[in-house]
C-alpha cells in the first residue's frame, strides 16, 4: 500500500512540475519580466484581443521534461488549463526557458496567414534572441511581444 501512495505522490509532483498553473496572458513561472512589464503588456495585448479575437501569450518554464514535441506539450498544457483548442488556433505564444536555452513562436493555424513565418523569423532572429544572448530578457521579451502585436 505504501509503495501505491508514493507512487502517486511521485507523479503528482512530477505532473505539477511539467504544467504549471495558469496565470493569464503572462505565464511568467520564471520571473523575467517585472511585474510593471507584465502588467504593461497584458493591458496591450488585452485592448487587441477584443479587436481581433487573437490572443498573444508568454509562457516561460524552466522544465517541461525532455518533450520531444514542444507543440504537443503546449497542447496537453492548454488541456491542464482547461483552454479549449481553439484558443490555441487563434493564439500565438511566444515561449522562453532560461534554464534549457530555448526561445520560440507558436502560431496557431488562424493566425498563420496574417502573421507570415518570415516575420516570426525576423522578430526571433532580431529582436528577441539577441537581447535574451546579452542576459536581457525583459527587453527581448518585452519588445518582441510589442512587434507581435500588429500581426494579431
Amino acid at each position: 500500500m505504501f509503495k501505491y501512495c508514493l507512487i502517486l505522490f511521485f507523479s503528482i509532483h512530477l505532473h505539477a512540475g511539467i504544467y504549471p498553473d495558469y496565470q493569464g496572458l503572462m505565464n511568467d513561472n520564471e520571473g523575467l519580466l517585472p511585474p510593471a512589464s507584465e502588467w504593461y503588456l497584458n493591458k496591450k495585448i488585452i485592448k487587441k484581443q477584443k479587436q481581433t479575437n487573437h490572443a498573444l501569450m508568454l509562457l516561460t518554464v524552466s522544465n517541461y521534461a525532455d518533450q520531444s514535441n514542444l507543440r504537443d506539450y503546449l497542447m496537453r498544457l492548454y488541456k491542464h488549463w482547461k483552454i479549449k483548442p481553439t484558443v490555441f488556433e487563434n493564439s500565438v505564444i511566444l515561449f522562453v526557458s532560461k534554464s534549457k536555452n530555448e526561445v520560440r513562436l507558436f502560431v496557431g493555424k488562424k493566425i498563420s496567414d496574417i502573421f507570415p513565418k518570415k516575420k516570426r523569423q525576423q522578430i526571433l532572429d532580431h529582436t528577441i534572441r539577441p537581447a535574451i544572448k546579452k542576459g536581457k530578457y525583459k527587453k527581448g521579451i518585452k519588445k518582441g511581444m510589442i512587434e507581435i502585436l500588429p500581426f494579431l
